[in-house]
This record gives C-alpha cells, sequence and structure tokens, in this order.
C-alpha cells in the first residue's frame, strides 16, 4: 500500500483538499483563469482556487510563501520568497522560517504531487542550511555528529540547477527546480533530452521506481558561478530518495 504520511506537504494538501470536497459538492483539478485589476488575463493552480474559496486564514497564511505550478493533474511546490532570478536559494532568511509549522517549508523544495490521484510523484531533498544557521547545523552539534558517525562522506558542490527525475505511470517524469512543463523551460527539455539519450540511465529508473532520482544539470548556457567546460556538461546524479518512506540514500549506496 502507497503510503506517503511521512511528507508535511502532502498532508497539508490532502487535508485542504479533503475540507474542500467536504464544504463543496464537485471538485475541479483545472487551473482557475480570471481577470485582474488591470483587466489582464492570470491564472493560478487548482489548490490556490481551493483555498480562496475555503477562505481560511491557515490556509492562505502558509501556501503565502509559496510558488506552484501546475501542468495538468501535477503540482510543483516550491517555496517562492527566498529564491532568486536563477532559481537558487538567497543566503538571508527570516530567522524561523524554515522551523515554523514543524519544518514544513523545508519539505517544499519542488516537490511534485499528482492532485487528483493523491500520490507524490517526485520528493527532491527536503531544504538544508548552511553552518550555524538553525540549532540542527550549530557547530556544537556538527562536531558531535562527525566524533561519533560511523562514516563520513564528502562529495563536491556543484553549480547548476537542480532536476528530478522517475520513473511514474511507466515513463520517465522529470521536473526542474521551478519548471515542470517541458515546453516552458528550455533547462528542463535539455535535461530530459540527457536522460532519454542514455539506456543506462533509463534502465536505472526502472529498476528503481519508488525513488526519485536528484540530478545536477551542468551547461554552459546556464552558467552561474562556476563557468564549465563542454566537457563537463551533462546530468549528475547527486542523491536518491523513496518517495514512500522519504529515506535518502548514502552517497556509498547511490
Amino acid at each position: 500500500m502507497k503510503n506517503y504520511a511521512w511528507n508535511p506537504v502532502f498532508n497539508m494538501i490532502m487535508k485542504i483538499k479533503q475540507d474542500y470536497m467536504s464544504q463543496f459538492n464537485n471538485i475541479s483539478y483545472d487551473k482557475y483563469t480570471y481577470i485582474d485589476e488591470n483587466n489582464i488575463k492570470q491564472e493560478i493552480s487548482c489548490l490556490e482556487n481551493w483555498i480562496n474559496q475555503l477562505d481560511k486564514e491557515e490556509y492562505k497564511n502558509i501556501i503565502e510563501p509559496l510558488q506552484i505550478n501546475q501542468m495538468n493533474d501535477f503540482l510543483l511546490i516550491r517555496y517562492g520568497r527566498y529564491c532568486n532570478v536563477f532559481g537558487g536559494e538567497n543566503d538571508i532568511t527570516n530567522d524561523n522560517f524554515w522551523d515554523i509549522y514543524d519544518g514544513f517549508y523545508k519539505e517544499c523544495r519542488s516537490v511534485v504531487i499528482n492532485i487528483k490521484e493523491d500520490e507524490i510523484v517526485l520528493s527532491p531533498f527536503k531544504k538544508f542550511r548552511n553552518l550555524n544557521e538553525g540549532d540542527e547545523n550549530h557547530i556544537d552539534k556538527i562536531i558531535s555528529k562527525i566524533n561519533n558517525a560511523k562514516c563520513i562522506e564528502i562529495t563536491n558542490k556543484l553549480d547548476g540547477s537542480m532536476q528530478s527525475a522517475r520513473f511514474y505511470n511507466n515513463d520517465i517524469f522529470m521536473s526542474g527546480s521551478q519548471a515542470i512543463d517541458k515546453n516552458n523551460s528550455w533547462r528542463l527539455q535539455d535535461g530530459l533530452n540527457i536522460l532519454k539519450s542514455q539506456d543506462n540511465y533509463i534502465q536505472m529508473l526502472k529498476d528503481n521506481s519508488e525513488f526519485t532520482f536528484i540530478f545536477e544539470y551542468i551547461s554552459m548556457k546556464d552558467a552561474h558561478v562556476v563557468n564549465y567546460k563542454a566537457d563537463e556538461e551533462g546530468l549528475y546524479l547527486l542523491g536518491m530518495r523513496n518517495v514512500f518512506t522519504g529515506e535518502q540514500l548514502s552517497y556509498r549506496a547511490v
């Protein structure tokens, strides 16, 4: 039996959905289109439309910092308040932002949910912070963890864009940090082309369909700080995370 109860974002969305269904007689999974005060057509996700109709401050407050992109029945949910134009994250945030609602926003890192079928499709890394950012990363706790660790793993921090993929419903499903529709993102389209051009990549995802595969997409056209060379372009596998348990595999296991 599929179980996604470990994920607070999924739980909150299911709560909103059930609340909406109990209050209204029918439910629509389509985007909601409206004309704003400047007479410009705007679109919001079905989830945002449900929250507007329910008119509950609890839901409005939780969703306010989020970016929600919808493609068909799929929602990509990401904290938006602290994102820069490259889809990365600013270093300076509200001190308690990541801890409120029991760390809810830490899991809003481009998680993708099938809102109609009530399924988590992609569960990338949760938000992590630098040394001394937050109680869990205080230097004393880090030193204690190192001193008591059975294994310590070190990796290079690549300077690209996160892309996640999984074998879902008999196909490769992939998203970027903000993009869910390949037709609206050349980075996502390029990453998907790279992935599907490698038979071993495809087989890897098929053989491990319960896992989200998290890649770093490196492209000379997508330069951030590090200037990579042509022979360094591609998809670099960073990690794997089980969508049913939230377990993140070690580098050794990957």
